[in-house]
């Protein structure tokens, strides 16, 4: 279906564990103005979006609404694996609520990744996960409401075992634990004009150097 220039992708009978659109092994590949939903309930490892093996992405302005519980992903770039590794790729104007998983993760290996003007609420763990990523910036997001919509305990921003990450002008506003999470022995990571307001604490860092807000 069609609705403001926007095509609308409805998965809500999709079985727990499953994913709604996979993008595998590609270049150069764009997807515009998609809204993908996921209504239902259960705690599984159900993706909306899953991006793997593939370089050269672009997503701009796709909406995820997802209620699949702990596990489950909105929109998901690679896994554990490095083989799945996605690498310069650029989020633009994405917003995404996911009630008890993670709105934005980004996997193993990945390099060079771009995200800006996007959005997370709803989430139960991490509004953004970069684990074990590199050379990425964060530009202008925010990050709401993690672990109070569907009772979990959340962080807005999580930085695990990754290099040379840059949050610049982003914010994080009532989550359970907190705003900003840099552990795993992250490296790297500078937090400038950023802020963290309510909820648990702004910051948790086990960084060498520390991380400071900035």
């Amino acid at each position: 279906a069609t609705q403001n220039n926007t095509t609308i992708l409805d998965f809500s009978e999709l079985a727990n564990g499953d994913y709604g659109v996979s993008i595998d092994t590609c270049a150069g590949f764009t997807m515009q103005d998609i809204r993908l939903t996921m209504a239902g309930t259960g705690n599984s490892a159900t993706t909306a979006l899953w991006v793997l093996d593939c370089t050269g992405v672009t997503l701009q302005g796709v909406c995820v609404s997802s209620n699949r519980g702990a596990g489950s992903f909105g929109i998901r770039l690679g896994d554990t694996n490095i083989a799945h590794s996605v690498l310069i790729t650029n989020l633009i104007g994405c917003q995404v609520q996911c009630a008890g998983g993670t709105a934005y993760y980004f996997g193993v290996g990945g390099t060079t990744i771009h995200v800006s003007a996007c959005y997370a609420t709803g989430y139960g763990t991490y509004g953004y996960h970069f684990d074990g990523c590199s050379d990425c910036t964060v530009t202008s997001c925010g990050a709401d409401s993690g672990g109070y919509m569907s009772s979990y305990e959340a962080w807005g921003y999580g930085i695990d075992g990754s290099s040379n990450i840059t949050l610049t002008s982003c914010d994080t506003e009532n989550n359970t634990l907190g705003g900003y999470r840099i552990f795993g022995g992250s490296v790297g990571v500078v937090i400038n004009n950023c802020e963290a307001v309510g909820g648990g604490q702004p910051l948790y860092n086990d960084a060498d150097p520390p991380v400071a807000i900035a």
